[in-house]
């Protein structure tokens, strides 16, 4: 009984110890309020993972395009991000969480999500480029 007892506290010790370490990479989501500003400030770079005609038919002012399943063939262009703030979106959102799957994997270290997607960007009617 003692020795099931320790082998119980040592697994649940390696949990403790490992959860944090599978989300180091992802940082949380910031609302469009947050998002605009940090923007704006060149606190954080905004990546829109849609396709190039989605991001031409408006987009997330100053974000860059790289899409989804594209990323490895555009890392000339964002590799400069690895170690800063990087702002994920897409329409719904399920892009964005496969490319920050991608990112995670190639040593991407702060990632957010927009919360709401550009769906929710255009429902606030928050300004777009085009």
């Amino acid at each position: 009984m003692k020795a099931l007892s320790k082998r119980i506290q040592l697994v649940s010790l390696l949990l403790i110890l490992t959860t944090p370490w599978a989300y180091a990479d992802y940082k949380g989501e910031l609302n469009q309020t947050q998002a605009q500003e940090q923007i704006a400030s060149g606190v954080i770079t905004a990546i829109d993972v849609r396709s190039a005609e989605e991001y031409k038919a408006g987009h997330v002012p100053g974000a860059l395009n790289v899409p989804h399943n594209q990323i490895e063939d555009h890392l000339d262009q964002i590799s400069h991000l690895k170690d800063k703030p990087v702002l994920l979106y897409c329409r719904s959102g399920r892009r964005a969480s496969m490319a920050e799957a991608t990112l995670t994997e190639l040593g991407f270290t702060q990632l957010y999500h927009l919360e709401g997607d550009m769906q929710g960007w255009s429902k606030n009617r928050l300004p777009e480029e085009k």
